[in-house]
């Protein structure tokens, strides 16, 4: 694959004096990364607002105004909500036109119409705010944060609560791109129905310390164990598909790296459970390994940093 030094190429070494930069003219560019079950900002720090905690106290389920990666329309609330939580972590911008960019997944199957209202609502609300609002995928912004030591070459995975996302970018233009209607909240539901527990409660047990690499101790860690190998099963065989089925790749002789993040991905063990369902199946490229973000909860809004950063 011939090699392009485009404006993308050193961002690694470049990001903390651009952000200097910008930040002293007064046109500092933000990123930020609207989940289904937490929202994150990035300037030069990222930080995110989780809303389970209060209801898990009575067993309850989560009202969100987030579902399956997309503004929720079964919850008459959701704008308001969701703009109130942005509000906590963003400020409007300091001059009119300054850069944020904002993550968006890959269109589901037969939700493109709800893709779209979904992007359109996230723009009109952050330029509102004064931004300059430009979306960015989820995928692509995981290879943003996390590939720039391979000149954004690669395949990034973004595991999340409503679904999980993937792209394979060749110096940071994506080639495929894809999701998943499965993400932490399937899991969670899923086994909450074969275990008796709310979906919520199963979610803070999940993240109180699952570990996958270890045999299940009871019946919902083994009912975790299942649903986390189916997830990463439809993963790794979409990704398989999208890859297959794609009419143009750029052609390259290096194997591609994969990067794993989002907050699915956060229990031990989850990268070898993808290691070994990747194993078992033929992907149409060579891949030169596995690993998880430095920060799966932080890396897609970093991502989204990035690209703000470097928006013409």
């Amino acid at each position: 694959m011939e090699e392009r030094k485009d404006h993308l190429w050193k961002v690694a070494q470049e990001v903390e004096d651009r952000l200097d930069e910008m930040e002293k003219a007064g046109a500092a560019p933000a990123g930020i990364d609207v989940g289904t079950s937490k929202v994150v900002a990035a300037r030069k720090r990222a930080k995110g607002t989780a809303t389970e905690k209060f209801a898990n106290m009575f067993n309850a389920d989560v009202r969100r105004p987030m579902a399956d990666g997309l503004i929720n329309p079964k919850e008459k609330m959701a704008l308001p909500v969701l703009e109130a939580i942005i509000h906590s972590l963003l400020s409007k911008a300091k001059s009119q036109g300054e850069i944020l960019a904002f993550s968006v997944p890959a269109a589901p199957a037969g939700k493109e119409a709800e893709l779209t209202y979904h992007e359109a609502t996230l723009r009109r609300h952050f330029e509102g705010m004064g931004y300059k609002a430009v979306a960015i995928n989820e995928g692509l912004a995981v290879i943003f944060s996390e590939l720039e030591d391979n000149n954004f070459t690669g395949i990034g995975l973004s595991c999340g609560g409503g679904m999980c996302n993937g792209t394979l970018a060749f110096l940071s233009i994506p080639s495929i791109m894809f999701s998943i209607a499965k993400g932490g909240d399937y899991i969670d539901h899923a086994v909450g129905s074969v275990v008796g527990e709310s979906a919520t409660r199963v979610k803070v047990l999940k993240e109180e310390g699952l570990d996958l690499s270890r045999t299940p101790k009871d019946k919902v860690e083994k009912a975790l164990h299942i649903y986390y190998q189916d997830l990463v099963d439809s993963l790794v065989e979409a990704l398989r598909r999208a890859i297959s089925r794609a009419e143009k790749m750029p052609r390259t002789d290096r194997p591609l790296p994969i990067v794993i993040a989002g907050g699915t991905a956060k229990p031990r063990g989850f990268k070898e459970l993808f290691e070994r369902s990747l194993k078992s199946r033929s992907l149409p490229v060579e891949i030169s390994g596995v690993r998880l973000a430095g920060d799966p909860l932080t890396a897609t809004a970093r991502g989204a940093l990035i690209a703000a950063m470097y928006e013409k």
